[in-house]
């Protein structure tokens, strides 16, 4: 396809100003695009660009206190349309050279001939939709996280090998945060990575626990508090789960989560060439 050939088709995809017709393609499916909807709290759609190509979406959003630039590009409309639109906007430049990216199962391939793929990883998303059988948890009481503990927090993610990029202090504000602190030392914790109460949907996120206090029950006890709280609040509680990291897949399970779509997360690092 010659330049001005590819051009034209990432122009056949408009660039979208306005969040309708967003809305009326993520809310078809409510579960899978719990990050979608709230992508579009006016605090991000202010700062972020969205394309559409039929029923293929892909968002460059802004995130109010982190440098780092995300790419959504979940569509379960039409997860090939938008693996293909993906490869446009890339190959175009209307994507930045490093971003974190979700998008359909496979679209590393869309992306590398124009761009470095750094890490990808078989992700699952999952719903609420029952409650949780009876779980051994701690007795220990957890304590809601705030900006004065961003410090703290920043020592268990480092102390934690399975912790992911995602995390800025203003997340706190963002939702509840919950921790638990053995000896003034936080060693397990867990909160949202957005919340919409105009849309009615919130997302699990930041689910820690230091590797020396993992088997007592921290997480359970954590996830127990923070979702009692979020089921009073939100109609769709969701979250995003590493598929490698069945411990913590086997726990959503027993809290009643159900898995509703596979997906793929990525780090792109640059650009070939």
């Amino acid at each position: 396809m010659f330049d001005s050939d590819l051009r034209l088709s990432t122009m056949m995809a408009e660039l979208q100003t306005d969040r309708d017709a967003l809305i009326a393609l993520f809310g078809r499916d409510r579960s899978t695009h719990i990050y979608g909807l709230a992508d579009l709290e006016e605090q991000y759609w202010s700062r972020s660009k969205w394309w559409l190509r039929g029923d293929a979406a892909v968002g460059l959003i802004g995130i109010p206190g982190s440098n780092t630039s995300v790419v959504y590009a979940v569509s379960a409309a039409d997860p090939l349309g938008t693996k293909s639109l993906l490869a446009d906007l890339a190959a175009v430049g209307d994507l930045p050279q490093e971003f974190v990216i979700t998008g359909p199962t496979g679209m590393a391939s869309a992306l590398s001939p124009s761009r470095r793929i750094d890490w990808v990883a078989a992700h699952r998303k999952m719903l609420l939709v029952s409650r949780s059988e009876p779980i051994p948890h701690s007795h220990l009481e957890p304590k809601s996280l705030g900006m004065n503990d961003a410090a703290s927090i920043g020592t268990l993610r480092a102390n934690d090998p399975d912790a992911g990029g995602f995390f800025y202090p203003g997340l706190l504000e963002v939702g509840p945060y919950l921790g638990i602190f053995i000896g003034g030392e936080l060693v397990a914790m867990a909160g949202v990575h957005v919340a919409s109460h105009q849309y009615d949907v919130v997302a699990v996120g930041n689910v820690f626990t230091h590797p020396d206090h993992r088997g007592r029950g921290l997480a359970a006890t954590l996830m127990v508090r923070l979702l009692k709280e979020l089921r009073s609040e939100f109609g769709s509680v969701g979250l995003n789960v590493e598929e490698a990291n069945q411990g913590a897949i086997r726990l959503y399970e027993r809290l009643g989560f159900e898995q509703v779509m596979d997906y793929d997360e990525a780090v792109v690092s640059g650009i070939h060439g």
